[in-house]
């Protein structure tokens, strides 16, 4: 800037003006200009400007006063406003993401479950009903792992599309990078040779969704930075272990090597490795954690995550139901409900051994409750149109009070805000779509027998 001096007819023309001073005292970097000279300016921007540091203009106002013009100019340090607007895209795409994953996993998991239970009725008769036919079983032994692989596919892709980002909990770092590596499979697979060295590791304390952002973004930087149909030439590593009190996981690449110029600007979001690097350095800061980057063995970006070990709690363990499935003692009487016709009835033909029956609607359950309450258990939909299974607890907690003890949830993982909080604070068991029906048989019988609840949080 011009290094004359300051205008005493420019001053004058500040101490009249009621918002030249407002504006100077704002925490942003701000100066009235007189032409190219300076007249006034605040700390802050005497420390922005003197850092050297890149900035922009946020503000710019002309005031016309006693035949001249000033300029008031805002500026702002670039990387800081590029963060804060780094947080803001990723909590919309966070949201976005575990909006959308919610809505696609329930659309996908509510028929997944009557194919899967289906499947494993059919396989359960298949000996009888096609013995010396080796094939028949070899399919449906074929279409049951297939099926499998859907409802990990599913899993897979909740896991990522959770929307309580912003809650921490024990996580397995090792699982999430598996389940990243899953995702981007197809963009690595083209690209390089995948070579694993994940140890077991200490659980950390973090967001699965938050974590597998930082996995994803770091994993696909580095597929990115290799050309395509350079699988033979290329690879990318990556590592787990622990180390005294900290969770490490490496991830390398062989691309070009990492200049001190790139590394320099590795974690601006206006640099050539993008808002997405930028961001996962931003969330494991945010974790308590470090993001370092150096040049890997033989060329390349090596990033190096670091995570706090987390505090170990002991929470009293909840047992789940498992074992092989015995013969069930008692018959019990079951009241299914689920809007999802379909698999209704093939939970009430998994539970054959017992009188199931079953209503398509919450208003349906409830009137047939009010004539007739007296079932053993009632497996209950979370998520149905009109009235909702917590609908439904709230019904018989008011109407028929102890028997709201007897529900049994379950869930395909579309949940709303007020479901989340409900089952923050209902005890109840919860059966996730698609489930097992070999472990609902398991727990009917257990449940019958008196060696298992309905509320295995509050033993």
């Amino acid at each position: 800037m011009n290094a004359r001096a300051p205008d005493e007819r420019a001053k004058e023309v500040i101490a009249r003006n009621p918002l030249l001073p407002v504006l100077l005292q704002s925490a942003d970097a701000v100066a009235v200009f007189y032409g190219e000279q300076v007249i006034a300016a605040n700390a802050a921007y005497a420390t922005l400007v003197g850092s050297g540091a890149p900035h922009i203009v946020v503000f710019e106002k002309s005031f016309f006063d006693d035949g001249l013009e000033l300029k008031a100019v805002a500026l702002r340090e670039k990387s800081d406003l590029a963060q804060k607007l780094a947080k803001v895209v990723l909590h919309d795409r966070l949201m976005s993401v575990g909006t959308l994953a919610a809505g696609v996993a329930h659309e996908i998991n509510n028929p997944l479950s009557y194919v899967i239970g289906n499947l494993s009725f059919l396989a359960e008769e298949a000996p009888v009903l096609f013995a010396g036919r080796p094939d028949i079983q070899e399919a449906l032994d074929e279409a049951r792992e297939g099926a499998e692989r859907v409802r990990q596919i599913v899993r897979d892709l909740q896991s990522f599309g959770r929307a309580d980002h912003q809650t921490s909990r024990s996580v397995d770092a090792r699982r999430v990078v598996e389940l990243s590596i899953n995702m981007v499979w197809i963009e690595i697979r083209h690209r390089a040779r995948l070579v694993r060295d994940l140890q077991e590791v200490p659980p950390v304390e973090a967001s699965e969704a938050l974590l597998g952002q930082v996995f994803l973004s770091l994993l696909l930087n580095a597929a990115q930075s290799l050309p395509e149909g350079g699988a033979e030439k290329h690879q990318i590593r990556v590592a787990t272990r622990a180390e005294g009190d900290q969770v490490l996981v490496e991830i390398s690449d062989t691309g070009p090597p990492l200049s001190e110029a790139k590394r320099a600007r590795l974690f601006d979001p206006f640099s050539a490795s993008g808002v997405g690097v930028s961001i996962a350095n931003t969330i494991v800061g945010e974790l308590g954690g470090t993001l370092r980057a150096d040049e890997a063995p033989g060329g390349g970006t090596i990033y190096t995550l670091s995570l706090p070990r987390a505090v170990e709690k002991h929470a009293r363990p909840i047992s789940s139901p498992s074992g092989p499935v015995q013969q069930i003692t008692g018959r019990g009487r079951v009241l299914v409900i689920d809007d999802e016709l379909l698999i209704a009835t093939s939970l009430k033909r998994a539970l054959r051994d017992h009188d199931v029956t079953v209503v398509s609607s919450g208003r349906m359950a409830i009137e047939m409750l009010e004539k007739d309450a007296a079932f053993d258990l009632v497996f209950c939909d979370l998520m149905m149109p009109e009235l909702t299974g917590m609908d439904v607890y709230d019904w018989l907690r008011d109407a028929r009070p102890g028997m709201e003890e007897r529900v049994v949830f379950m869930s395909g993982g579309a949940f709303t805000q007020r479901a989340g909080e409900f089952l923050e604070v209902v005890p109840n068991m919860r059966f996730e779509k698609p489930f097992e029906l070999d472990k609902v048989r398991v727990f009917v019988r257990d449940y019958l027998n008196g060696s298992a609840t309905a509320r295995p949080q509050v033993r």
